[in-house]
């Protein structure tokens, strides 16, 4: 009666973790953006097909008894190389593949050439004693960037915990029972097998729900980037096409304009639709090849070119509210970093620049390198900032759109996104302004010697 009910549960077992190790290769298969699905899917996998050998006792004693544990060991250590992958950590080969290698020699040498069933009952508890350990220590070590998953961890660092109280338990029960036979089916075998299949289960299925989560966050930081995304396209041409608009109402409205400044003005509009064009073609091959803004490649970044790139457009949105820039460029100031990203920074702040500077003010743009830094500062001469709103300004909660020296509107949103993306280029963003005085904005980054 035990042998059906021992061959009953190791086989619904096994299915289970089976099952659970298809779905984990299923997913593994068709997503790219979670790391450690394939340790765990194929981990699970081996140990459900090693369980299984203990229903066929025609294979012969070792399939039986010795098979079925060199499995479970490489199982269960492919799960703690998919912990580390998971978690983003470098990955140990030498106990991945040295511990369970060590268990497969020692399991043949006492099984084959020196029977003991004692001693390799032994070795076998404590080598999966070890990945217990390091399991539990990683389930309750969890980073600043995974601390959604921290209730899931520490749920299956103690399905670990007990798997290894439950470990410590056979090797006492091994130690002490001089003449101990794995073949022998007893109540305390069933009870052992009905924990171990359940704590299999849990962590497998553990493992399936972190990697859910994991895509799902996933999915919501994409939907949040190309939101973000569509409104930073919104805020660069939103500047652009108001002034365009304005020098048209212009031409309109005033059909004295002698021909010489007829010309100037259709000239400027001309330049002026050039660069919006020139800056629409570049939004759109960003969003051509958008996938997550987390994922742009990194390159090295003349600061200047980057600046250079752009002030020309800019320039022409200055001469309707009649600003002077200025641009003071260092010899040589190179970072590493996102380019798309930078430009969007650049446009944002020199965006803010020209709407709250009023006409006939300046904007002075200057880039130096010093002390391994790169420093980027864009001041103008405009209303400033009032120290109460200086304070909440990279808040998102708190930003508010503010309308211009002429009336331009915004989104409230631009310095935002540049803290977030100054701060993803490993750089900084400080805003000293005072109020009706002008403001500086300075961008720091780590200079590439």
């Amino acid at each position: 009666m035990l042998q059906v009910e021992y061959r009953f549960l190791t086989g619904i077992t096994s299915g289970i973790i089976i099952l659970m190790g298809l779905y984990l290769l299923l997913l593994y298969r068709s997503t790219s953006g979670v790391k450690g699905i394939g340790y765990w899917a194929i981990g699970s996998l081996i140990v459900g097909v090693g369980q299984l050998f203990r229903l066929f006792p025609s294979l012969g004693s070792f399939s039986v008894i010795v098979v079925p544990t060199i499995f479970s060991t490489i199982g269960l250590y492919l799960y703690l190389a998919g912990i580390w992958q998971f978690k983003g950590k470098v990955i140990r080969h030498w106990i991945i593949f040295g511990l369970p290698l060590v268990n497969l020699v020692q399991s043949i040498v006492f099984y084959q050439f020196i029977p003991s069933n004692r001693i390799r009952g032994i070795l076998l508890g404590i080598i999966l004693l070890i990945n217990c350990v390091l399991a539990i220590y990683e389930m309750f070590q969890v980073a600043s960037d995974q601390k959604y998953l921290k209730q899931l961890f520490r749920i299956n660092g103690v399905a670990f915990f007990i798997f290894a109280m439950l470990l410590v338990l056979s090797i006492v029960a091994v130690s002490v029972n001089p003449g101990f036979d794995p073949t022998k089916i007893d109540d305390f075998v069933l009870i052992r097998l009905v924990i171990a299949g359940i704590l299999m289960i849990a962590l497998t299925f553990g493992f399936m729900s972190a990697v859910n989560i994991q895509l799902k966050r996933q999915l919501e930081e994409q939907l949040a980037s190309r939101n973000k995304f569509f409104r930073i396209i919104a805020h660069d041409l939103r500047g652009s096409l108001g002034t365009m608009t304005k020098f048209l109402n212009l031409l309109n409205n005033e059909p004295d304009l002698v021909e010489q400044e007829l010309k100037s003005n259709l000239t400027e509009l001309e330049q002026l639709s050039g660069s919006t064009y020139h800056l629409l073609q570049n939004l759109l091959e960003w969003s051509s090849n958008y996938d997550s803004l987390s994922k742009l490649k990194e390159e090295m970044i003349e600061i200047d070119h980057l600046v250079k790139d752009h002030i020309e457009h800019f320039k022409s949105l200055a001469k309707f509210k009649s600003i002077h820039v200025e641009y003071e460029k260092s010899a040589k100031a190179l970072i590493k970093g996102h380019r798309k990203m930078l430009e969007t920074v650049l446009r944002n702040v020199l965006s803010n620049a020209l709407k709250f500077t009023p006409e006939n003010g300046t904007i002075s743009i200057k880039t130096e390198s010093k002390s391994e830094k790169v420093y980027l500062r864009i001041k103008d001469s405009g209303v400033g900032i009032p120290p109460e709103k200086l304070d909440e300004i990279f808040k998102f909660e708190a930003s508010r759109s503010s309308l211009g020296t002429n009336g331009e509107v915004g989104s409230g949103f631009g310095l935002v996104v540049c803290r977030d993306f100054v701060q993803k280029n490993n750089g900084s963003i400080r805003i000293d302004s005072q109020l009706n005085s002008g403001t500086e904005v300075i961008l720091e980054f780590p200079a590439v010697p």
